[in-house]
């Protein structure tokens, strides 16, 4: 009897790499609507560079910790995505599939049989989408052991703009799934089944900044809902611009160095929406992680304070 082959999927360590590679692809010549399917062993790892518009380290946050906040108000993507993107819908419907990725948790953590946790995507309305199909299909949770693997199938991805954040979107969700059940964190698997390059194609060639990006660092084992929440009320009153906040101001706080890190990229894009004629603070920039300097004098090179500066000329 014939067996049938399996095909085996590239396994990439980080998101970075799988979209240098798709930079170099021929997208006219290999035409709209192809399926595209990769694994990345270090899921954490989750930035992609720009292929049209530079990357905003605190909207990406912001869209991902946005899912597992169930917070799909559009002013607050618009507010992240000035200057970036075009203001676009939520792709989920949040408070459902928030409910039911909690639920996939608890399964997880409670039943040492259950292997797979599936969350499907649910309808939303004309109204929350302008009349668009959300683009994932599932979420799945996969217990391996002492491991928590993950799958995401999207029904349709620009490479350029839209595939980065989905695979930063889930990344973020399955990192938390698996601290948040208390394993180890798997790999991560992308399907897409139909990847196209838009109208704007790829509006900047690759650099070497492009191909030495520093590595993200990983999410605390400490990280809880309650962890999540209280960035939340950071990001909340940053946005309104109820408050400033500082390196010192995050020293007694209960948050990890990790989440610091995430509220003081809120504190920047805070200054750059609030306080658009001042340079960002040195002081804030300079208590960033590497990956974050480097994207953030990138995505506001005209923003950087002089001692900063050069970094956006790399």
């Amino acid at each position: 009897m014939k067996t049938l082959p399996l095909p085996q999927l590239p396994v990439f360590e980080s998101f970075h790499q799988v979209h240098v590679l798709a930079a170099a692809q021929d997208w006219k010549q290999r035409g709209e609507g192809c399926a595209v399917s990769f694994r990345l062993s270090r899921p954490w790892d989750r930035f992609g560079f720009s292929l049209r518009h530079p990357v905003n380290p605190a909207a990406c946050f912001a869209e991902a910790l946005g899912f597992l906040w169930a917070q799909n108000d559009p002013r607050v993507l618009a507010y992240y995505r000035v200057g970036q993107l075009s203001p676009m819908p939520a792709w989920w419907d949040n408070y459902e599939m928030c409910r039911m990725f909690d639920d996939a948790l608890e399964r997880l953590r409670r039943d040492a049989s259950t292997t797979v946790a599936v969350i499907p995507a649910t309808s939303v309305s004309d109204d929350a989408t302008g009349g668009r199909q959300p683009r994932l299909i599932a979420l799945q949770l996969l217990r391996r052991a002492e491991k928590v693997d993950c799958a995401c199938v999207v029904r349709v991805a620009d490479i350029a703009d839209e595939l980065p954040m989905d695979v930063f979107v889930c990344t973020l969700a399955h990192e938390f799934a698996a601290r948040a059940v208390g394993f180890e964190l798997g790999t991560y698997t992308h399907h897409v089944t139909s990847a196209f390059l838009g109208a704007g194609g790829v509006r900047r060639p690759l650099r070497h900044a492009d191909l030495n990006q520093p590595a993200m660092p990983t999410m605390p084992s400490t990280t809880t809902w309650n962890t999540l929440h209280l960035v939340g009320d950071y990001e909340d009153a940053l946005r309104r611009n109820a408050f400033s906040c500082t390196p010192g101001d995050l020293a007694d706080s209960d948050l990890a160095p990790y989440w610091r890190q995430v509220v003081l990229l809120f504190e920047v894009q805070r200054q750059v929406m609030h306080n658009p004629e001042a340079p960002i603070d040195a002081n804030v920039l300079g208590a960033l992680e590497p990956v974050y300097r480097n994207l953030l004098a990138r995505c506001w090179p005209g923003r950087m304070p002089d001692s900063l500066g050069a970094m956006s000329r790399r």
